[in-house]
């Protein structure tokens, strides 16, 4: 693109002519989901599954006691542990049904979903305060997932509630010039993952491709921030762990968008 040229609608029309390609087509080609079905058989996914969904359990709710205990005494541990318990139930759901498993039930993954649609928020307890954090930013594009590749199990009724709660807490904060979030341009792994996550939600739920394309393009030049604070040898000044974290977060988005636009 000439530098006087406005990006975006060339952007749109790379989007408008691959507008019915999935980000994820690793995910939804049924010989992709095959493999996955044979490998969850292998290395020990679906005993997991066997031993350990249950979808007559009560699904928990973070309360507002758990939550406010870091606030309180600044231990994250307990709101996270209670959220991290009702996450592994929703991957397993989510999984199961995906796989096509015995123990698969589609009200247990709606009620899931339905369930996060009624929390007080996405933001962790540690981050309050924000728009959008590193966990609302990781659920915005996991429920833009699911919604993705199990759309078609889930009533209309749970699809336009996820959507539009995507919509309000993910979409909309992005947006909202009264409420910065300065992980937008930071040099280190919270723009990566926030940015690319919000990225990967976009890429799942906005159709039109003029819409797409104004809101990715600002957050794929955000992205552009976090490469600057890498050292000319390739390091991280947070560490490999948070190099593997943020960088990996860049690559998945990366991987994405071109599985998108080829």
């Amino acid at each position: 693109v000439d530098a006087l040229e406005d990006a975006t609608p060339h952007i749109a029309q790379i989007f408008a002519r691959h507008k019915d390609r999935s980000p994820a087509p690793y995910l939804t080609a049924p010989q992709a989901v095959d493999r996955a079905r044979h490998l969850a058989k292998v290395n020990g996914v679906w005993d997991d599954l066997d031993a350990n969904l249950g979808p007559s359990r009560d699904i928990p709710v973070i309360k507002r006691s758990v939550f406010r205990n870091y606030r309180r005494v600044g231990d994250r541990t307990l709101p996270e542990a209670k959220a991290g318990y009702r996450r592994r139930e929703l991957e397993r759901a989510a999984t199961a049904l995906w796989l096509g498993h015995p123990k698969a039930d589609v009200d247990y993954l709606q009620d899931l979903l339905w369930a996060y649609c009624d929390d007080y928020t996405w933001v962790m307890a540690a981050h309050e305060g924000r728009a959008i954090d590193l966990g609302s930013a990781a659920l915005g594009a996991t429920f833009a997932e699911i919604l993705h590749l199990l759309g078609d199990h889930l009533e209309d009724e749970v699809k336009e509630r996820v959507s539009a709660e995507i919509e309000r807490r993910i979409f909309q904060n992005f947006w909202n010039y009264k409420h910065f979030d300065s992980w937008k341009t930071v040099r280190m792994n919270w723009n990566h993952v926030c940015n690319g996550e919000v990225i990967r939600a976009a890429l799942y739920q906005i159709t039109d491709p003029s819409l797409l394309a104004h809101f990715t393009h600002a957050a794929i030049q955000n992205l552009t921030y976090a490469l600057d604070g890498f050292t000319d040898d390739g390091g991280c000044e947070e560490g490999p762990g948070y190099w593997a974290y943020g960088f990996g977060h860049f690559l998945y988005v990366a991987h994405a968008l071109y599985l998108k636009t080829d």
